[in-house]
Order: structure tokens, then sequence, then C-alpha cells
């Protein structure tokens, strides 16, 4: 009897074993799956980061007169006068800050100015 008694206890222990090996693969692969969630919420966070960082204005250094001349051109102010008129200057001045305008930000005229900031002011 002290034979089958040595081999039931045996049994009983190889059997916790397996079990506690069990729950431990368990328990592993239930932290992978979690680490690979917590991955992939990080990778969406950095690609909507790079998303709003793309569609904000460079630092052009443009002035707040400036910034309003733009913002009549995403308007649909294009006109000098018009955009004169709406500013209360002259429409010379108008020319002085579009030359600028243009200047400072490297684009070329009126419609890649509406064009650039209509994305960057979005």
């Amino acid at each position: 009897m002290g034979f089958s008694m040595a081999t039931l206890q045996l049994e009983k222990l190889n059997q916790q074993i397996a079990d506690l090996r069990a729950e431990q693969a368990a328990a592993l692969t239930a932290y992978r799956q979690q680490v690979a969630a917590h991955v992939a919420d990080i990778d969406r966070q950095i690609a909507r980061l790079h998303m709003q960082h793309s569609a904000i204005e460079p630092d052009f250094g443009l002035t707040d007169r400036e910034r309003m001349i733009i913002r009549c051109l995403i308007n649909g102010v294009i006109r000098g006068d018009d955009i004169a008129a709406a500013l209360g200057i002259s429409e010379r001045t108008v020319r002085t800050h579009l030359t600028n305008i243009y200047q400072k930000t490297e684009l070329p005229n009126k419609t890649a100015l509406t064009l650039n900031y209509k994305e960057w002011w979005a």
C-alpha cells in the first residue's frame, strides 16, 4: 500500500505542477495581449500627433495684420481694394503686407497662401 500511496501523491504533485504551468502560460498570454494592446494604443497616439503636427502652421513670424490679410483671403476677400476696405488700410499697404507674407512664407501667390493656410488653420 505504501507504493501505491506514494504513486498517488506523485501523480497529485505532477497534476498540481501541470495546473500551475497552465496558469502561468495563461497569465503570460494575457500579459502579452495587454502589452500588444498598449503598444497599439501608443502607435495610434503617435500617428494622431504626427497628423496634428503636419497640420500646424510653421512659424513664419507673421504679424497680426499679415494674419488678418490671410484670413481675408481664406474668407474669399481676394481683391486688394476689398481687403483694404475690410481692414481700413490702403491698397498699397495691403500690397506691402502681401509682399512681406510671400517673402516670409516662401509661398508665391494668394492661391498658395489660401490653400496652405486653410490646411494649417483648419
